[in-house]
């Protein structure tokens, strides 16, 4: 795997300044927090934990604090217009990950806490039961904005497609979301905003293209 991310990291290396980013599913966690802890450490990914209780999780506080920026709740990279020299384009990653732990991986959990953590299955979900992971992702998005307000934003969502569309409705400013967890076959647009799920094993997305216009404003995807 590292040797594997390594390579996509040189590549992708060649034609821009983007990381590989992670977000976290909940099998990535059956090994519990202190192995996940130990992935994020060693790996060269950048680890996107938007929707994690960051306060109630020391470990994880300690990883944000000592490993360079890899464990982040959001990440901003420019993308050089082809065109003009001056100008280039801001995109946002942020990551969700299934807070259903008591569910999908009790008792393995010591020291990482999720927003809305409980203990149901993503199928019984409600919107009531996400408020807290969707105003983690709100605040991500709309600080983004308000600094690049024609910027592009990102979200990896290991959540199934139900939620990616909740959180969808609750923060429309969202272009594409990038789905996992219930391994589907699904696209949907609703305003500005493009669900396209990935498959199981990504199988389904191999690239995406963001086109800007010469206003700097996101055309196509």
């Amino acid at each position: 795997l590292n040797k594997t991310i390594k390579y996509v990291n040189e590549q992708a290396g060649k034609a821009s300044n983007f990381d590989t980013v992670f977000t976290m599913g909940n099998h990535d966690l059956d090994g519990g927090d202190k192995f996940m802890y130990k992935v994020m450490k060693s790996s060269p990914m950048k680890t996107l934990v938007t929707n994690v209780d960051v306060e109630n999780s020391p470990g994880l506080q300690k990883l944000m604090q000592t490993t360079d920026n890899k464990v982040v709740k959001s990440v901003v990279y420019d993308v050089q217009d082809d065109k003009d020299p001056n100008l280039k384009h801001k995109v946002l990653f942020v990551g969700v990950t299934i807070p259903s732990m008591k569910f999908y991986n009790p008792g393995l959990l010591k020291d990482l806490k999720f927003l809305d953590d409980c203990n149901k299955k993503d199928a019984n979900l409600k919107e009531s039961d996400l408020q807290q992971t969707f105003n983690a992702v709100k605040t991500e998005v709309d600080k983004f904005k308000e600094e690049n307000p024609k910027g592009a934003v990102v979200l990896l969502s290991h959540t199934g497609a139900p939620i990616s569309k909740m959180i969808r409705d609750y923060v429309p400013q969202i272009n594409v979301v990038l789905n996992g967890h219930d391994h589907k076959n699904l696209t949907s647009l609703k305003g500005k905003t493009n669900i396209n799920s990935l498959g199981k094993d990504n199988e389904i997305i191999k690239s995406l293209n963001l086109r800007f216009n010469d206003d700097g404003d996101l055309e196509t995807i």
